[in-house]
């Protein structure tokens, strides 16, 4: 799949995932989708991977209505990957997926302090537009 359909698959998530929309969710979800967060065990995270379409569609609109209201989001890559940096009450996490034709299979949320700075030394400015060749590890 092209990065700029990832990204695409990106937005609509982001979308629906900021609305709690949970049909919205599950069609954009593969069957065998699984949610990953990454804290580091420095930041409180989801203690283990989520995973099946109607579980993690379920968990992403639970979350929504603490997680996405009044957020700014910058788009950024990672890993040559079409990202977001989101900032809820000054508290950034970012977000990336893997899509593939049957959905996205994979959503992984970075919340690790070290992650989080990596996309500033990255060499995208935080809320430049997205554009490929920058990235992190």
């Amino acid at each position: 799949m092209s990065s700029n359909e990832q990204r695409r698959f990106l937005e609509a998530f982001v979308a629906a995932a900021q609305k709690g929309d949970m049909a919205a969710l599950e069609g954009l979800l593969a069957e065998d989708v699984v949610s990953y967060s990454d804290g580091g065990g420095l930041v409180r995270a989801a203690g283990a991977p989520v995973s099946g379409r109607k579980h993690v569609a379920t968990f992403i609109a639970a979350v929504s209505r603490c997680c996405w209201k009044g957020v700014t989001l910058d788009w950024v890559e990672t890993n040559r990957q079409a990202a977001v940096l989101v900032s809820s009450n000054g508290v950034p996490f970012g977000l990336t997926i893997d899509a593939c034709e049957q959905g996205i299979h994979e959503i992984m949320w970075f919340l690790r302090p070290s992650k989080l700075a990596a996309i500033s030394r990255s060499g995208q400015k935080v809320g430049e537009p997205y554009s490929a060749g920058h990235g992190i590890s």
